[in-house]
């Protein structure tokens, strides 16, 4: 398990609650180095004309994305990068993942030819939109990472600036994928609604209340689980999880989650239509 979102990455302070980590910590990840990049910079940014922007007029200059992306994600960088606006980012992560595959690959098979990437404009807000696949977690050397995406600003010498920022990916299924998750009985999906409020809980599903305490939430899942499920698991917190509440106006998913991302377990997903959509 990981307390930090990737290998480049400074740790995480206690947890992986932050969703904006500023990765300075100037470690080219050996992985990295096995497919020929010696830099924190990945391939696409060092090779590929097409996102070398020196030469170019900054006017004349589009919004790059993959092809079929599913996600769409609206940020402010200002906290992170105060100051900086109107710029472009170049973005990158793994690539889009096969909810149904729940091992972790290897990094350098998760980010393949690094296609999952992008160009976006920060505008005089600090505001912009990443649009990517939704990256599927990995491991390195033993130790499984969360989903992410990195990206990087483009100074004001038209040079991309080598310093790194990454966002924690939470994604979120809609129904039919939900009831395929469910069915495929890969995951443990938990209602984090109070005990005795709203509906019954989702068949197939079990739960756990957002306001139980931190220090039994590892035994509470534990319970949950059976050995045949946790054998395809190194650790508890690597644990493949869907949580769902009422709606999408709900926020007893978020406060479990952030309670699950203090505990550091990395691969959550969110089904925010919640009893709502499910019971329509």
């Amino acid at each position: 398990m990981a307390n930090k979102l990737c290998v480049s990455c400074n740790d995480a302070v206690d947890n992986l609650t932050e969703k904006l980590f500023s990765s300075t910590n100037h470690k080219i990840p050996h992985w990295f180095k096995t497919i020929g990049n010696y830099s924190l910079l990945p391939p696409p940014i060092n090779g590929n004309p097409m996102f070398n922007l020196y030469h170019r007029d900054l006017n004349k200059v589009s919004e790059i994305y993959p092809r079929e992306y599913d996600t769409s994600l609206a940020i402010s960088t200002q906290k992170l990068l105060p100051g900086v606006t109107n710029t472009w980012l170049f973005y990158w992560a793994a690539k889009g993942r096969n909810y149904l595959k729940t091992k972790y690959p290897p990094a350098d098979v998760a980010y393949g030819s690094f296609k999952n990437c992008g160009l976006a404009y920060l505008d005089g807000e600090g505001k912009t939109t990443f649009k990517f696949k939704n990256p599927k977690p990995y491991e390195v050397d033993g130790t499984a990472y969360p989903p992410h995406l990195h990206f990087v600003a483009l100074g004001q010498d038209k040079l991309w600036n080598s310093k790194l920022h990454t966002y924690l990916i939470t994604p979120d299924v809609d129904l039919k994928m939900f009831k395929i998750l469910v069915k495929s009985q890969l995951y443990l999906v938990l209602n984090s609604m109070p005990e005795g409020s709203g509906d019954d809980d989702i068949p197939g599903t079990d739960r756990l209340p957002y306001n139980t305490p931190k220090g039994q939430i590892n035994n509470k899942i534990l319970d949950l689980v059976s050995d045949d499920f946790m054998k395809y698991h190194k650790y508890l917190t690597d644990l493949p999880i869907i949580i769902y509440c009422q709606n999408s106006d709900c926020a007893a998913s978020d406060l479990l989650i952030d309670k699950l991302r203090q505990l550091s377990y990395i691969n959550i997903i969110t089904f925010k239509g919640g009893l709502d959509e499910y019971y329509r």
